[in-house]
C-alpha cells in the first residue's frame, strides 16, 4: 500500500491543479482528505476490530480501495475535484485497513515483539521508497518527453499494482505455509 502512496504522490499536485483546486488549497485538500478518512477508519476498526481482524479479505479490500483511489486521482482530474478528492479518501480508507491489520498482528499475534514492529515499519518505509522511485521516475520520463503524461500515469499505476499484487500473493502463500 505504501508503494501505491509513494507512486501517486508526484501526481497529486498535478491532478489537483487540473481539477481546478487553487495552489494554496492543494496541500490542505489532499492531506486533509486522505488523512481524515484514514483517521476515521482507524477509529472504526479500533472500536469494532472484528470487522477486519484475521480475515483474508482485509488485504484484498484494502488493495482494491487503494487502487481505486489511485486510479481516481490519476484519471479523474479533468472531471473536477468531485472525483479526485473522494479518490484520495478511498485511498485513505485502504491505507488504514492495511495499517490497522499490521498493527493488530504485530501487537497481538506477534506478541508486540520489537522485531515485528520494526519489520512493519521497515516494510512501510521500503514501500514508500520503491513507490516514490516508480512515481518520480515516470514523472521524470514525462518531463523529458520520453513518454506522454497518460503513459507515465498508466505505467506508474501498472507497476505499483503489479508489485502490490505480488506481495499480497506472497503473503497469502507464506500464511498458508506457517499453518
Amino acid at each position: 500500500v505504501y508503494i501505491c502512496f509513494g507512486g501517486i504522490n508526484p501526481y497529486i499536485p498535478v491532478s489537483l491543479e487540473i481539477a481546478g483546486i487553487p495552489l494554496v488549497w492543494q496541500t490542505v485538500a489532499a492531506s486533509a482528505t486522505w488523512m481524515t478518512t484514514r483517521l476515521i477508519t482507524f477509529g472504526v476498526l479500533g472500536k469494532w476490530p472484528a470487522l477486519f481482524h484475521c480475515r483474508y479479505s482485509t488485504p484484498i479490500i484494502a488493495l482494491c480501495l487503494c487502487i481505486i483511489g489511485a486510479m481516481a486521482t490519476f484519471i479523474s482530474a479533468p472531471l473536477g475535484p468531485w472525483l479526485v478528492l473522494p479518490g484520495l479518501g478511498c485511498y485513505g480508507i485502504g491505507l488504514a485497513c492495511f495499517g490497522h491489520a499490521a498493527m493488530v498482528y504485530t501487537q497481538e499475534d506477534g506478541g508486540a515483539k520489537v522485531q515485528s514492529t520494526a519489520c512493519m515499519e521497515f516494510l512501510g518505509g521500503m514501500g514508500n521508497m520503491i513507490g516514490s522511485i516508480i512515481g518520480l521516475g515516470m514523472f521524470l520520463l514525462n518531463e523529458l518527453n520520453v513518454v506522454s503524461n497518460t503513459t507515465a500515469k498508466f505505467l506508474t499505476l501498472g507497476l505499483v499494482c503489479l508489485l502490490i499484487t505480488i506481495m499480497v500473493v506472497c503473503g497469502f502463500i507464506q500464511s498458508f505455509k506457517t499453518k
